[in-house]
């Protein structure tokens, strides 16, 4: 997730989540949000991951992983259940890339995020890691 807020206080983000709507939860979604237009967010892609997190009945169990990344103009991301290794970028088995609109390429900082806990729900992130970020030429 990459998020930036302006001087003026509006807000924008690239988001990657799993899907909740209808309970399609093996398929990911890539959202902007933008809290100067009337239609605040919306989608840019997706992907159905059911070969790999199955479907309704045979679900694989939490915890997933997902990583994404911006790099130029193209959103990234790898989602994988477990917490091992991370697939390769580029692998169409875990993810997929989609390229940004005109605009949505500005600096942004790696980060984590957790979504859908309970009410008095706690998580604990673990192997984190980031490298330092680098300039594009």
């Amino acid at each position: 997730m990459r998020v930036f807020v302006s001087p003026e206080g509006t807000t924008r983000a690239i988001t990657v989540t799993k899907n909740i709507y209808m309970g399609g939860t093996w398929i990911f979604n890539a959202h902007l949000w933008d809290t100067a237009k009337a239609e605040s967010f919306f989608e840019i892609g997706w992907v159905d991951l059911s070969s790999v997190f199955g479907v309704p009945d045979h679900v694989s169990g939490l915890p997933w992983s997902l990583c994404a990344r911006v790099v130029g103009d193209r959103l990234t991301f790898v989602a994988w259940p477990g917490v091992g290794t991370r697939p390769a970028w580029g692998d169409g088995r875990y993810g997929r890339s989609v390229v940004l609109p005109p605009g949505w390429t500005y600096p942004g900082a790696a980060g984590w995020y957790i979504g859908h806990l309970k009410t008095g729900g706690s998580t604990t992130f673990t192997n984190l890691a980031a490298k330092p970020l680098a300039r594009s030429p």
